[in-house]
């Protein structure tokens, strides 16, 4: 069975759920709104936790007890199967837009990291130099500050 007969351990529960949650977008977002406007007024990690707490305590032991192994397995119990595709379009356009979401924080983090200019876009027209500085001249070469850095 995909969810390993329903015998994961807490440990491997605890990591696999850290692992889904916190990715680029939440830990950018984190810090930058920690950083701001200090630990109580980020939203995401009390709001991840009290999820985490409720779906355990709430959620969990009734979806265990029916069988059921994703959220739209009770809507598809029962309303059908066209209610359950329905509610998945959703579902489908959330991940898409996350997805995009964890993927631009990365580019921003590994930007940041590697001192490249957002607005250098490599195309058959723009190709990189040795340096950081695009051909087109929208780049700039690193300074001797984060040279030393």
């Amino acid at each position: 069975m995909v969810l390993a007969g329903r015998r994961l351990g807490l440990a491997v529960g605890v990591f696999t759920m850290t692992a889904t949650w916190v990715d680029g977008g939440y830990l950018n977002g984190t810090a930058e709104a920690t950083y701001g406007s200090g630990l109580l007024h980020v939203q995401a990690p009390w709001g991840y936790a009290l999820s985490l707490v409720l779906g355990g305590l709430w959620f969990a032991p009734a979806m265990r007890r029916h069988g059921f192994t994703t959220l739209l397995d009770p809507f598809e119990r029962r309303f059908g199967k066209n209610a359950a595709a329905l509610l998945y379009i959703p579902a489908l356009t959330g991940e898409v837009f996350w997805t995009a979401a964890v993927l631009m924080a990365l580019g921003t983090t590994f930007g940041m990291l590697l001192d490249v200019d957002s607005r250098c876009r490599s195309s058959s027209r723009r190709r990189w130099s040795s340096s950081t500085r695009c051909r087109a001249g929208c780049g700039r070469s690193p300074s001797p500050t984060s040279r030393q850095l």
